[in-house]
């Protein structure tokens, strides 16, 4: 189902990634899991959804080193009277639960996250996997701000949103060459592999 289809929804995620989605820096985003998700997996619940970036746990030494530009630019989406920007629509290109280590450095260059992040989230909680979601973002230029709500709060992934996000504006931040491009170099080595699987 998509965001369209069941209500505007939103995926939390780093402020500072959604600058670095926004800017065309990175086209991958990496889960393991929601704090609190059903059976204590996250799941691909919608393939059309918003950015809802967050202040909330992002951590410098986390993120490779030359993207903590990202931080600076994240301070602009920061909620200001009661309102939260939304900027980033995202749709879900390609889905897959990576299993294989050995795969980690072939998305390593479409993510944000450095070599032993990704590596210590893969083993975290001794369950070895990723999800690598492959996103096509659209942007807009001028942000739409959202009325933030008691009912956005907490650790989940996934964020109902009780008004309508206008779409009137959006470009794609990828032409579809450019991403075409993005597109071959996850899918070549980690779509055809048996330690990935389709989520």
């Amino acid at each position: 189902m998509s965001a369209k289809e069941g209500g505007p929804t939103a995926l939390k995620e780093w402020a500072a990634v959604e600058s670095l989605l926004a800017g065309g820096d990175v086209s991958v985003l990496i889960r393991k899991g929601g704090l609190v998700e059903r059976r204590g997996e996250f799941e691909v619940e919608h393939r059309r959804f918003w950015l809802f970036p967050t202040q909330y746990h992002q951590n410098p030494p986390e993120l490779r080193p030359d993207f903590h530009w990202a931080l600076e630019a994240a301070l602009d989406s920061r909620p200001r009277d009661g309102r939260l920007p939304l900027r980033l629509l995202l749709e879900v290109d390609s889905a897959f639960r990576i299993e294989d280590e050995a795969l980690l450095p072939e998305i390593a260059p479409l993510q944000p996250y450095t070599d032993e992040v990704l590596r210590a989230r893969f083993h975290y909680r001794d369950r070895p996997y990723l999800h690598a979601l492959l996103m096509r973002a659209f942007v807009r230029e001028v942000p739409y701000p959202i009325r933030r709500r008691p009912s956005y709060r907490g650790c989940v992934s996934w964020v109902p949103l009780e008004e309508e996000v206008p779409e009137e504006g959006l470009r794609p931040v990828l032409d579809d060459g450019s991403f075409a491009r993005v597109r071959r170099k996850l899918l070549e080595p980690v779509g055809e592999t048996a330690g990935a699987t389709r989520a």
